[in-house]
């Protein structure tokens, strides 16, 4: 199988996994349109000595398919984050419930929870950017955006009082940011050799962080889970349960027979982990999408066009809390698509680590050893001419076009305006498809 990146030289492939400290995505290009975009697959050398093979398009819904007896998608999550050394000791028997809880829970009382939410971001618009007309305010978009989402998201993680308390706002924060550097350079940058050093000096920051969180959380979750269990056996005891992550969390280790005697502590250590699994990617998204309108041509009007679409729906201001509002905004949608589609959050997705003794074979006939790591290129897919017309270009109302192409001839009303209602639906921002990777795809997208 083909290399990447690789030259005709001593030792070629270690020098290659040398070099990607500073080659960015440019090698993951190459490899994808020398080999993957021709149906083959192909080996991504990886600065901390662990290469991948970058499987093409073809074979991503074989991937996803398979079992995790044949293709563990857990062990390189665990490897690709260090959590071994970051976060020693971490309970990952509550995994399943977990995407229970966002997928089911969040999405079920989203809509209750957007007053509160928009009331959280318009307060700190208002003070980080200020609500004068007639002048300009310097601001520090990354910082401004982190304050903004960590207040709006932490409403629907941990609710009140807590998601106003400067205290927990900070230790959540300081947890994220400690654990993200670490899983970013540990866990992706260094040989195995060296991780368990680096893993576990880290790891000293991150659990000082961690216990002034849980300073924080521990109380709250062991009040709330003595609330329920209370209510499950005395019908007369009056409970109104809070709507927030850790009513749900709680609810869901409670009734589900194998993790009912889960301790607040491991409930409240994932709370922490949704902080940077949720809020950091949230941070990063809306950074760079409002950096890349900001950046286009003026003479374009993209900004204005999003504004002007904005006026019309939120005609009044109790409109912002109606959540069927965002779903009347294909333009903004489609901007934050492009932006995902143009610097995802994840270069790779389906990484899986072959665990089957023998090994497995592509459907190309490719022999790929037990131990070894697959994946899809993102990157190299978002940026193919077959998939996204001239793809290198920003066009930040890509994903909105097709809705307003002109029907076929003989068409009904009706039925032009089902087709286009289905096709906003197949092109939402949340939506997943094999040309489409920014939130990853199979069962274990995000």
């Amino acid at each position: 199988m083909q290399w990447a990146g690789s030259r005709n030289e001593i030792l070629p492939n270690f020098r290659a996994c040398i070099r990607e400290f500073i080659a960015g995505l440019r090698t993951l290009r190459i490899g994808y349109d020398n080999y993957a975009r021709k149906g083959q697959a192909f080996v991504v050398p990886d600065p901390g000595l662990r290469p991948q093979i970058m499987v093409p398009k073809e074979h991503l819904r074989w991937i996803a398919d398979q079992p995790e007896t044949v293709l563990s998608a857990r062990l390189p999550q665990v490897g690709r984050f260090a959590i071994e050394y970051l976060a020693p000791g971490l309970d990952f028997n509550h995994d399943l419930f977990m995407m229970d809880v966002v997928r089911k829970d969040l999405t079920r009382n989203l809509g209750r929870l957007q007053p509160s939410i928009y009331h959280d971001i318009r307060e700190s618009v208002d003070e980080l950017m200020g609500i004068e007309t007639d002048c300009w305010r310097e601001v520090c978009l990354w910082d401004t955006m982190q304050k903004t989402i960590f207040k709006s998201t932490s409403r629907v993680f941990v609710g009140l009082p807590l998601c106003q308390d400067g205290g927990y706002i900070r230790s959540s924060a300081a947890f994220a940011k400690w654990l993200g550097a670490g899983a970013n350079i540990v866990g992706q940058y260094m040989p195995s050799v060296f991780k368990p050093w680096f893993g576990y000096l880290t790891a000293i920051h991150i659990y000082i962080q961690k216990t002034k969180s849980f300073g924080y959380l521990l109380p709250i979750f062991k009040e709330r889970m003595e609330n329920i269990r209370r209510k499950r056996t005395d019908p007369n005891f009056e409970f109104g349960e809070p709507n927030d992550m850790i009513t749900w969390m709680a609810t869901a280790v409670i009734d589900n027979p194998s993790t009912s005697h889960s301790k607040p502590e491991a409930l409240a250590e994932r709370t922490l982990f949704l902080t940077l699994g949720a809020i950091q990617t949230t941070i990063m998204t809306a950074t760079n999408t409002f950096l890349d309108l900001l950046s286009s041509d003026p003479e374009l009007k993209y900004y204005e066009t999003l504004q002007e679409e904005a006026l019309t729906v939120f005609k009044e201001e109790g409109y912002w809390a109606d959540l069927a509002a965002l779903g009347k905004l294909p333009y903004a949608d489609s901007a934050i698509r492009e932006t995902l589609r143009e610097s995802p959050v994840l270069t790779r997705v389906v990484i899986r680590e072959v665990v089957q003794k023998g090994g497995v074979e592509l459907p190309d006939g490719h022999h790929i050893p037990q131990g070894a790591w697959v994946g899809v290129p993102v990157v190299g897919i978002h940026h193919d001419e077959r998939f996204y017309p001239d793809p290198e270009k920003y066009e930040p109302f890509r994903f909105a076009k097709a809705a307003k192409e002109p029907s076929s001839d003989g068409e009904t009303e009706d039925t032009q305006t089902e087709k286009a209602a289905q096709h906003r639906k197949l092109q939402g921002l949340s939506t997943a498809s094999d040309s489409y990777l920014a939130f990853g795809y199979g069962r274990h997208s995000w």
